[in-house]
């Protein structure tokens, strides 16, 4: 049976962070499925050896990263970046921006260098208008740390002596990333 490609975004709360309201951060993520329904996934995050910012574009199966059940999936925030035929062409851009991303040997950081603004990167490697605007989208919806974190930039956010909140929340998120990289790439989704 044959399936209309498309590639969704995903967005999950980082584990332990749900106290955190709307200052929780995310991880996002996307999933491409084929014409023969096949899935494969984009996904950024820190190389647990070398701590180099990695890319993974494998299939989505049990075991792999990121995988849950469907059930949990729809859980996720989620965002149609592309249906129709061109989804592949546009897959595959973003693979190819991946590969370039591994192959720079980046140093993974919580604030730039993450699954987040590696994502941000390959949409806008697609250079397709929609894409990037539907990404855009889901960025303002979402306290997104690397691509679009316009709650730490927000000038009303400011203690009494005038400087802002964002530098108190950046020690804050960067401490509890630190916790969060130890033990949510140890949880099992289900």
């Amino acid at each position: 049976m044959s399936t209309t490609p498309n590639i969704v975004r995903y967005d999950r709360p980082l584990t332990y962070t749900e106290l955190l309201g709307p200052f929780a951060p995310t991880h996002s993520f996307v999933i491409y499925t084929n014409s023969n329904n096949e899935k494969f996934i984009y996904r950024g995050g820190p190389d647990s050896v070398t701590g180099k910012l990695k890319i993974d574009v494998v299939q989505w199966e049990k075991g792999g990263p990121d995988h849950v059940t469907d059930n949990t999936l729809s859980q996720y925030q989620s965002t149609l970046l592309i249906t129709g035929e061109d989804a592949a062409y546009e897959w595959s851009k973003m693979t190819k921006y991946g590969e370039s991303i591994n192959k720079a040997n980046i140093e993974y950081t919580e604030k730039n260098a993450n699954c987040n603004s590696s994502l941000t990167g390959a949409v806008e490697a697609t250079g397709n208008p929609k894409i990037i605007q539907a990404n855009a989208e889901a960025n303002k919806d979402l306290n997104v740390i690397g691509e679009d974190p316009t709650i730490l930039n927000n000038p009303a956010l400011q203690t009494s002596d005038g400087k802002l909140m964002s530098d108190i929340i950046s020690t804050f998120q960067s401490q509890l990333f630190n916790f969060i990289k130890k033990y949510d790439n140890q949880r099992v989704y289900t």
